[in-house]
């Protein structure tokens, strides 16, 4: 073995060569690079792409700016449908919730109103107070989370700024 504090000889007797320095280059070059080197990025959204775009598809599938055009139409008008008959489907579950519990109070009233009538004045009151306070609670409660729900939907600045009350 060798001894560790001895410095390791080349194995070859050749003398070591001169690794040359890298050369600076000019700096038209460096700004030619700089130049030629260059990423682009474009970003679109929506359901069209922009008009050069669709040029370029045309040129790689005849036809194919048309199709996507028409396909972002078929779309928007399949979104719509879909909107209304979500907008219809929300106005009968209103109205059939609000005839429902029409319904009830009506029976629950009634039935309060044949109690007084039969000499049972404790039970009727409760029954008609307790119709009152349940169906006026929730009427109360409807108000309360469709005004919050309507504050929500403003933007901060609108619900932060001050109120201007006018004379």
């Amino acid at each position: 073995m060798s001894d560790p504090e001895q410095p390791i000889a080349p194995r070859s007797s050749r003398p070591q060569e001169q690794i040359p320095k890298p050369r600076r280059r000019p700096s038209r070059i460096v700004e030619v690079i700089h130049e030629v080197v260059r990423s682009e990025l474009s970003v679109f959204s929506g359901p069209l792409p922009p008009p050069e775009i669709l040029a370029k598809y045309n040129e790689a599938f005849p036809d194919c700016a048309e199709r996507i055009v028409a396909m972002a139409e078929n779309q928007a008008n399949h979104r719509h449908e879909l909107e209304k008959e979500d907008l219809q489907a929300s106005i009968i579950l209103g109205k059939r919730g609000q005839i429902i519990g029409a319904t009830l109070a009506a029976i629950v009233l009634l039935g309060g109103i044949y109690l007084l009538a039969n000499d049972k004045s404790a039970e009727g009151l409760a029954l008609i107070t307790g119709d009152a306070v349940a169906f006026g609670g929730a009427f109360i409660y409807d108000r309360y989370q469709r005004s919050h729900a309507a504050g929500k939907a403003r933007s901060p600045a609108e619900n932060d700024a001050p109120k201007i009350e006018k004379d």
